[in-house]
């Protein structure tokens, strides 16, 4: 029995052995796909902040190119707005010169201030802004309530509601209908 005995321990032994060796194999296969799973995680990663990081520079760059068309939009408008401003100081030159005088030297700050916003960058334009409400307050506030009552008439007429004989024939039909 002692023979038995001895080899059931060594078989024991062994399939320890043998157990604890699959296990440390076991490990070792589950910390190396551990550690690259890790590496595809950071490779994906990496490859995410590219992509978001072209993105943002393709939209950043579009973003510019339209403001950069709208600036030279506001710049023909400011432009147009001071000749319009001069012509009207023309007129107004025979009956109160004085008038006419402050009307034109608005319209020549606000020619300058057109040539200046159409050759700058955003950043540009804002400082030429702010520098601009600086030294011409009044003006700034006028082409501010100026462009907001423009804006506020385009945004009516194109808001598709009804005009108002639209609006009064509607109601007589429902006045004759009743």
């Amino acid at each position: 029995m002692n023979t038995n005995t001895t080899s059931s321990r060594e078989a024991g032994n062994m399939g320890k052995d043998q157990a604890s060796g699959f296990g440390s194999q076991a490990r070792d296969a589950a910390s190396d796909a551990m550690s690259k799973a890790g590496d595809v995680a950071q490779q994906a990663a990496g490859q995410a902040r590219q992509a978001a990081s072209s993105l943002a520079d393709t939209a950043s760059e579009k973003i510019n190119g339209v403001m950069g068309t709208q600036l030279a939009s506001g710049a023909d408008f400011v432009k147009n707005l001071a000749m319009a401003a001069k012509e009207a100081a023309n007129h107004l030159d025979r009956g109160n010169p004085q008038f006419a005088g402050m009307i034109r030297n608005a319209a020549d700050a606000a020619e300058q201030f057109s040539g200046q916003i159409r050759d700058t960058s955003l950043e540009d334009m804002m400082h030429v802004t702010a520098d601009f409400a600086r030294r011409q307050p009044a003006l700034f506030f006028g082409g501010a309530v100026a462009a907001g009552f423009l804006l506020a008439r385009f945004a009516k007429s194109s808001s598709g509601g009804m005009s108002a004989g639209t609006r009064m024939g509607s109601y007589n039909k429902r006045e004759g209908s009743s």
